[in-house]
């Protein structure tokens, strides 16, 4: 409609140049707003992503591993710590396992079972 009360109407090509401008405007709109973002941000937010379902993948669904066992902060920085940490919720899943197990399905050779004894005393002479 024009301002002296006339109605003017529009070809389909005009209508379809009309909206096509109007749909250009929005994405050079929107392509400014991405450059707004830092370079490689979207790739970070990937990578993101992935190491949180990794992460998730091995976390423990039960109890903490080293509960229990004192205080869990003095000295987390420290290498050793982490690694019986590691350790530890590596036993407990190894013990959850042959619980299961205990009907006699998980059968261990005798020098599996002597090599780990002596491992455990190893460590646990280390400790003290």
């Amino acid at each position: 409609a024009e301002g002296s009360g006339t109605m003017s109407y529009k070809t389909s090509d005009q209508v379809r140049a009309h909206y096509n401008e109007k749909q250009e405007q929005e994405e050079e709109r929107a392509a400014q707003s991405c450059e707004l973002l830092p370079a490689g941000w979207e790739q970070r937010q990937k990578k993101l992503a992935v190491e949180a379902r990794q992460h998730g993948a091995f976390s423990s669904k039960g109890p903490d591993p080293v509960a229990g066992s004192g205080k869990r902060d003095s000295g987390s920085g420290v290498p050793e710590i982490a690694l019986l940490q590691v350790a530890t919720f590596s036993l407990e899943a190894l013990a959850k396992t042959l619980e299961a197990a205990n009907d006699g399905a998980a059968k261990l050779p005798m020098e599996e079972r002597a090599a780990f004894a002596e491992a455990v005393k190893r460590a646990m002479n280390a400790m003290t």
